[in-house]
């Protein structure tokens, strides 16, 4: 037999558990979705510019005109 408390200590370490893994997973993972989101951006801008000028004269990267 074991004391009643015991269940707490594992729910708490499994909390713990969790967390040590989950907390480090999601940092790079919202870094990830932010770098998509930039790019999603940018490519739009650079459609719009194409859909604007009529033709595609711009880099889907940067948005610079190309020559």
């Amino acid at each position: 037999m074991h004391p009643r408390y015991f269940h707490g200590f594992g729910c708490a370490f499994a909390v713990i558990g969790i967390g040590m893994f989950a907390l480090p997973a999601g940092i790079p993972g919202a870094g990830f979705v932010e770098a998509i989101q930039r790019r999603k951006k940018r490519e739009d801008a650079a459609q719009k510019k194409e859909e604007d000028e009529g033709r595609g004269n711009y880099c889907p990267h940067c948005g610079k005109r190309l020559r």
